[in-house]
């Protein structure tokens, strides 16, 4: 996996892409590519086109993510310093058009960091891990499954909100997709509940054992399976490569970034 920061162009991406060929020939390995979305010119072209849209497309099969840099990109911004923020309204311009960029191409869109550290006293280390615990809900409920970490301690928070995100919404996504099935049953024609973030993500934290009317589950840690074929359809390969998570890869797809692959 290379890393490419402080795109401001297309034409960045694709001098750099035989680099990659090249390394890939003289060492037989597969190079993929994430895209660091840090300045402006990132987001938005000269010509009011959108450049994450071209970088994407320009990247092909190698890339895997889009990352937003919190803090360089509201500085580039003019943001001040104590409001730079991966909440900030501006933060959420950039991670939306990154979503619409990568969508359906099998890219994920990377949440950033927070630098406020659970260091220090009692209170300080409380204090930042309730931020950052909201911070990654709040990820996770506009759909960003994955985000930068800046310190070992934030796993912690990280664990913890994505494990609750997905029990809290188990119940309900599991007896809609029980009455789908139940209809479909008795040949009534409907369309199939909306579980696409389940299907790529609940899995690592979930197994799912169909009965006739319910659905149990149980968590499993770091199990990326289901018994529910239609929850368990993870991303999978791009273009013949299989993507390769190692065993540290956080639940709900949510890794911590900057420290851990």
């Amino acid at each position: 996996m290379v890393t490419l920061p402080k795109v401001t162009d297309v034409e960045q991406v694709r001098a750099f892409l035989p680099v990659l060929d090249a390394l890939e020939d003289a060492h037989g390995v597969t190079v993929d590519l994430e895209l660091q979305v840090e300045t402006p010119q990132a987001v938005l072209a000269p010509d009011g086109g959108v450049t994450l849209g071209r970088i994407v497309h320009a990247a092909g099969h190698r890339l895997t993510g889009l990352h937003y840099g919190t803090y360089d990109y509201s500085a580039a911004l003019g943001i001040a310093a104590a409001h730079q923020a991966s909440d900030h309204p501006a933060a959420d311009l950039a991670k939306q058009l990154m979503q619409v960029a990568v969508a359906g191409t099998g890219a994920r869109a990377v949440d950033g960091s927070t630098n406020v550290l659970p260091v220090g006293s009692r209170d300080q280390v409380h204090a930042a891990w309730r931020l950052h615990a909201g911070l990654v809900r709040r990820a996770l409920e506009r759909g960003f499954y994955q985000g930068w970490d800046l310190h070992p301690a934030q796993l912690v928070t990280r664990y913890a909100a994505t494990y609750a995100f997905f029990r809290a919404a188990l119940p309900a996504a599991a007896g809609r997709l029980a009455g789908y099935l139940d209809r479909i049953g008795r040949g009534c024609s409907t369309s199939p509940p909306r579980l696409v973030p389940w299907r790529r993500s609940c899995c690592a934290a979930w197994t799912a054992v169909p009965s006739t009317r319910t659905t149990s589950a149980r968590p499993v840690g770091r199990s990326r399976q289901t018994s529910l074929g239609c929850l368990a359809g993870g991303q999978g390969s791009r273009s013949g490569r299989r993507e390769s998570h190692g065993p540290l890869t956080m639940l709900g797809e949510a890794r911590p970034r900057g420290f851990l692959r």
